[in-house]
């Protein structure tokens, strides 16, 4: 089986995920929905952040019906302005959900808006107010990656 790193279903990992890779390779939708969202923080608050949403967010979400898994990808970071000031960390965390309506029950009505907790604002230098969704239709992590060392980060 093909490994999908941050795809751990609220029933354990990737407990959907031979139909989802069906779906996939007839390029039909897989029923997925990522909900992407964009941050930046010092390279101090980035590991904080992390933190966060390892301790609070994480559990938060597995007791949504319809939540499906995370990703939280770190940008590589640029090169130190002349002044010799770091450049700011970025974030982008992707969120998997069954349905708009699973979305809904985590973000409220207005699910374009961005859910941040003054835990994660402390400690971010700025965010996205808002977040987008796409629909899944491709994605890969060959056998012989290092994604099944990735699925257990952060669990």
């Amino acid at each position: 089986m093909t490994n999908l790193a941050g795809f751990a279903g609220r029933n354990g990992p990737a407990d959907d995920f031979d139909a989802c890779l069906s779906h996939l390779r007839a390029g039909q939708a897989t029923g997925i929905i990522a909900r992407i969202w964009r941050a930046r923080s010092t390279a101090v608050g980035f590991p904080l952040y992390l933190e966060h949403f390892r301790l609070q967010v994480v559990p938060a979400l597995r007791a949504i019906a319809g939540y499906r898994g995370y990703c939280v990808l770190l940008g590589l970071t640029p090169a130190p302005s002349a002044e010799g000031v770091p450049a700011p960390a970025q974030i982008e965390v992707i969120t998997y959900w069954e349905s708009m309506e699973a979305i809904i029950s985590f973000a409220g009505a207005d699910c374009s808006r961005a859910v941040v907790e003054p835990q994660a604002r402390d400690v971010l230098v700025d965010f996205d107010e808002t977040v987008r969704h796409y629909d899944l239709r491709a994605v890969e992590f060959p056998h012989n990656s290092r994604a099944a060392e990735a699925r257990s980060i952060g669990s």
